[in-house]
Formats: C-alpha cells, structure tokens, sequence
C-alpha cells in the first residue's frame, strides 16, 4: 500500500499521534486513501471457532491503484503441516478494482506459524510479499465456579505509569474491557473483597493478538511471572476471548487473601498487548 518509510512523514498523521502523546485520544489517519495510490496485497488468517461450522481460510486481497492495471501471479508458501485448497493462480485487475478469494486451511495450526504470499507482477520485475501468522483456537470457553468472585477488569481502582481504557460493546464483556496495556512497567490496581479469609485461584478472561507475560503481586507480595497465550484477536469477536487460570508448574496459583479488601496488582513486563474483560477469584477450599 502507502510505501513510505514511515507514516509520520505524512504531517496530519504526525500531528495526531503528537495529540494523543499529550492525553486526548484519537486514532491518526491518514487524508487519503492508500488503497487509491498504491497497489495493494494482503492476508487475512480466519481461523475455525467454536462458533463457526466452516474451515479456517486465508483471506487474500489484491487491490489496483487508481492509476494503472495489475496483472499478475499470486503464490502461498503455507508453514510446515499445513495444507491449502490452492497455492498458484493468476490475477488481472483494472484500476481500481479489487479481488478476494478465500483459501482453504487444513493441518496442524501451530502457535505464531507464518503462511506467506507474493505477488508477481507479469509485466515488471515488482513483487509484493506478505505474511500472516496461523494458530490453533481454544475449543471452548469454561466458565468460572458458580461461587468465585467476579470483578470486571474495567473498574480498576488505579493505572500506574500508563494510561489504561475502557472500551465497551465487545461480546462475552458487558461491563467493558480494559485496553491500552501495550507498554512495559504499566501497572493495573484492583481492589477486590473477599467474603472471607482463605486460598483462592485466580482466572483471567483475556483476549491477546500475541504470547505476553504479567507480573502479579497480591497484597504487596510478589507471586511472581505469569504467560498468557495469544488468543486470536482483540476480544472484537465472541471466539477472540478466552477464560485463563493462571498456573505454576502446571497447577493453579494459590492466593492467600485477607477476609475484606485485598489488592490485585498485574504489571506489563514484556511490552506486549492483552485485554482484559475479567478477573475471578475461586475459592480452593
């Protein structure tokens, strides 16, 4: 698409990513559309749900340019134990047209495997080239003891050394979902009551486009590291969330809380996103 280095050339891009430094949020955009200046080729990886009776399928779209036809030949490289329906085939658009097709996936999905494409142009040595990585999903979604606490991740008591959101509309998330934890060292302050004193496990409803770690300390003790798994997506989709315990050494973290308030502190050690709809705390007893 738009084939400059960076977008912050583009000075009313710029000038909103500046605005949203300083506090007031907007999403930076672009007065144009790159689609209509540049030829464009992607994959989109639509993985099979719960929810979903079909296949997985990669999405490839080309796109023409308002100013010229693009004819060429697009190839799939699929990653190791993964198969597709078709591989090869060629393409011939006018300017300004677009072509889709769905491309079906079968095999073993492994976590953060790369399908890539290109796109060869037939009348100049131009190739495009893309990527789009392809996962399992979780075949179900548990739900939490009828008896476990639940506190929606929304109604943090504080956001230290970032600026957390609440977005709310996302399905299996009514009370809204914490986003914009994309940086290390931002800290997430829950204050929760427990009805009594005693061993409680922790589980986590998350959404995540990647692998990411927390760190968790529980009434200013520290419980240490944990990793949650990437999820498929940003909780924008029913199929994108998951309910997670975390564990160590395989088996639940055990949380020794206090009969009242407790604190519940998750802190960003990787730099990597995750959204949280909800935090719930199951008595082990």
């Amino acid at each position: 698409m738009d084939h400059r280095a960076c977008l912050m050339q583009e000075h009313p891009y710029r000038m909103k990513v500046a605005i949203n430094s300083k506090g007031y949020y907007c999403d930076p955009d672009l007065p144009y559309m790159p689609t209509f200046e540049s030829n464009n080729f992607s994959l989109i990886f639509k993985p099979k749900t719960p929810a979903s009776k079909e296949e997985s399928i990669c999405q490839v779209t080309v796109s023409a340019s308002m100013h010229a036809p693009i004819a060429g030949t697009i190839a799939l490289e699929p990653p190791a134990g993964v198969s597709l329906d078709q591989k090869t085939w060629d393409v011939g658009l006018k300017p300004g047209e677009i072509a889709v097709k769905n491309v079906r996936i079968s095999g073993i999905l492994a976590q953060k495997a790369l399908l890539r494409g290109t796109l060869k142009e037939s009348k100049t040595s131009v190739v495009y080239r893309t990527q789009v990585p392809v996962y399992k999903t979780s075949t179900s979604f548990k739900t939490p003891e009828a008896n476990a606490i639940k506190l929606p991740a929304a109604k943090f008591s504080k956001s230290e050394r970032g600026n957390a959101m609440v977005a709310m509309g996302r399905p299996l998330a009514p009370d809204g979902c914490m986003i914009a934890w994309d940086n290390a060292g931002h800290k997430i302050i829950w204050n929760i009551q427990a009805p009594k004193a005693g061993a409680y496990r922790i589980l986590a409803q998350i959404a995540s486009v990647a692998d990411c770690k927390r760190r968790l300390t529980v009434n200013e003790k520290d419980m240490g590291d944990f990793a949650f798994a990437a999820t498929g997506g940003k909780g924008e989709t029913a199929d994108e969330w998951n309910l997670t315990t975390l564990k160590k050494d395989e088996k639940p973290v055990l949380l020794d809380l206090n009969s009242g308030e407790n604190t519940i502190t998750l802190d960003n050690i990787d730099g990597d996103m995750i959204n949280f709809a909800y935090l719930y705390l199951e008595p082990a007893e």
